[in-house]
């Protein structure tokens, strides 16, 4: 990690100290989360909003980010990580949460901005002269990307038929 990503990683840790995350969150969802905290599990749900907007004037029609669970997939994927990978994921959130939307002239959190908003925060994010930060943005949309087309309410609208090949022996049973 370069000295300026680790420099914006620590702006963004001291900021999400001073913002109150999970005041008043469901605790229902903190005791089912396995690697994310509730703020995280927000954030996801509102990136995969921004970044997998499913078209409602298609042909064939698409589930919401919400009804295909990705903040509930990343949260599973994130907890197969190495540790080092996941810290560094979680100081990607705190950046995408507090310092991404000063960019834009935003004081408030990304998650409390409207729809352009975050839309304007996360396309200056993908053009930052940084290249942590972009490479970042990639691998944050190839993850929410990966949680919403895994499934199979997805693939008819891109003419996904299905696995060609079955689970393995013992796998299903």
């Amino acid at each position: 990690m370069s000295a300026v990503s680790a420099t914006l990683g620590a702006l963004a840790g001291a900021l999400s100290w001073l913002r109150v995350h999970d005041a008043g969150r469901d605790a229902a969802l903190g005791a089912r989360l396995v690697a994310l905290a509730p703020w995280e599990h927000e954030l996801v749900r509102h990136l995969a909003r921004r970044l997998v907007a499913p078209d409602v004037d298609a042909e064939v029609p698409l589930p919401s980010t919400d009804a295909v669970g990705v903040a509930d997939f990343v949260d599973r994927w994130i907890a197969r990580m190495r540790p080092s990978m996941r810290r560094d994921l979680g100081r990607l959130f705190r950046y995408v949460e507090h310092v991404a939307p000063l960019a834009i002239g935003h004081a408030r959190p990304f998650t409390t901005l409207d729809e352009a908003s975050q839309d304007r925060a996360l396309a200056a994010l993908a053009a930052s002269p940084v290249g942590d930060l972009r490479a970042g943005f990639e691998g944050l949309k190839a993850l929410v990307a990966m949680g919403y087309w895994r499934d199979p309410r997805t693939w008819p609208a891109i003419g996904y038929p299905g696995p060609i090949v079955g689970p393995a022996k013992g796998e299903g049973e």
